[in-house]
């Protein structure tokens, strides 16, 4: 899995470092804790803007140790005042740590956010609208979405966008059980990993209501180390059980091994799926194993590769790019008929625009059109028919499985 180019690795490991500097920063509270603890917060939101549910979290935890540290004077001992200055402290860091891409992100597009938040860029008012999709889930769906996320998540399908499996929520419910022989630093440990747990729930549950997207559980994978934290101390506690002479150790270390073996079990069958040990062996190609997994996109781009330095190649339905650019322009967020059809509502002046802007070609993508086209309400029968009259206008130059086709945009 490490071999996945995705930048969720990121995510976790200073999700995790956060929370580790936290406890740390628990035990024995300075301002250098607090300013590494923003350090970390801000390379994890430099990862990912959702990522930045880290940093609402670490506030919210400093805030509860306020409140809480009242009743427990004789461990901690501060004012409101020391809060608001750490919180400063803690602000500043993050900030600091963020802003190069910030002033990137505002020098390249005239928006810091960008693309959300405002408008630069590519990302006019129709797109930084359309791209928030609006969440059409009952409310109860968001009440119970750690739930919902569990158990309705299917990887790379639509809604959760992602299985995290039975055990972060299965035994992190059990982490409130008595447990012997814990210490008075582990008690304060489970107390800060719990309220920072729910501060991140409560977050992804508020998100969810503004927009589809942001229900997706890939997009808050920075907090699950804390719901991982939470979930040891659920099994230690859950394993500490014994009920007429039954010794629930043993009962849920079985399940955490099968549960653990199925995952080990899905991941080799989708590496030996894909040929990754056939490459790595010399058994298969680098072309081969590219064919394989790229499916009907691969043959596609490589010949466009090949149409010369002149042309320029206008992708429809299809995000990727990969071994296309620069000849290639993706449809990166799947917008792009819809944004044309804003812009233009016509199929010949849509076609004229494409031509003006110097592309060649045009590769469209049915399987990726037909995804859109049954998942994506937004879309009116007539956006269908105009797209079709679009490409009936258009000379095929080659179709590959019906997956992918390449038009030519000469006249």
């Amino acid at each position: 899995s490490l071999s996945w180019a995705y930048i969720d690795w990121f995510t976790m490991l200073y999700g995790l470092s956060v929370l580790i500097g936290l406890d740390q920063w628990m035990e024995t509270p300075n301002k250098q804790a607090v300013i590494l603890i923003g350090i970390l917060a801000g390379f994890c939101l430099g990862s990912k803007y959702t990522a930045g549910v880290i940093v609402i979290a670490t506030i919210m935890v400093m805030v509860w140790r306020f409140y809480w540290g009242k009743k427990y004077r004789e461990e901690i001992k501060y004012n409101f005042s020391t809060l608001v200055v750490e919180v400063i402290e803690f602000g500043l860091s993050v900030f600091v740590i963020t802003l190069p891409w910030w002033i990137k992100n505002y020098l390249s597009t005239g928006n810091p956010f960008y693309p959300v938040l405002m408008t630069g860029g590519t990302m006019d008012a129709f797109r930084l609208s359309f791209y928030q999709l609006p969440n059409s889930k009952p409310i109860w769906h968001t009440l119970l979405l750690p739930f919902m996320a569990t158990f309705m998540g299917v990887e790379g399908g639509v809604g959760y966008s992602a299985s995290i499996g039975p055990l972060l929520l299965g035994l992190a419910l059990f982490a409130w059980l008595p447990q012997s022989e814990r210490s008075a630093s582990q008690k304060r440990t489970t107390l800060m990993v719990t309220f920072f747990v729910l501060s991140a729930l409560l977050i992804w549950m508020v998100a969810s209501r503004f927009s589809e997207y942001l229900t997706q559980s890939r997009l808050y994978f920075a907090l699950f180390p804390a719901l991982a934290v939470l979930s040891a101390i659920g099994f230690n506690g859950f394993s500490q059980w014994q009920l007429s002479g039954i010794r629930f150790r043993f009962v849920v270390g079985s399940l955490v091994i099968m549960c653990l073996g199925f995952s080990a079990l899905e991941v080799s069958r989708d590496a030996i799926k894909m040929g990754t040990l056939d490459v790595l062996f010399n058994i298969e190609t680098e072309e081969e194993y590219l064919g394989k997994n790229l499916g009907w996109y691969y043959p596609a781009v490589s010949d466009v590769a090949t149409f010369g330095n002149g042309h320029k190649v206008l992708m429809l339905f299809e995000p990727r790019s990969y071994f296309c650019l620069p000849y290639c322009d993706p449809d990166e967020i799947l917008d792009r008929w819809k944004h044309d059809l804003y812009l233009y509502d016509d199929a010949l002046a849509i076609l004229q625009s494409w031509r003006d802007q110097g592309y060649t070609h045009l590769l469209f993508n049915r399987f990726g059109m037909e995804y859109i086209k049954d998942t994506d309400s937004r879309y009116l029968p007539t956006d269908w028919e105009k797209l079709e009259t679009t490409l009936s206008k258009l000379t095929v130059q080659k179709d590959y499985g019906g997956a992918y086709i390449i038009y030519s945009l000469t006249p």
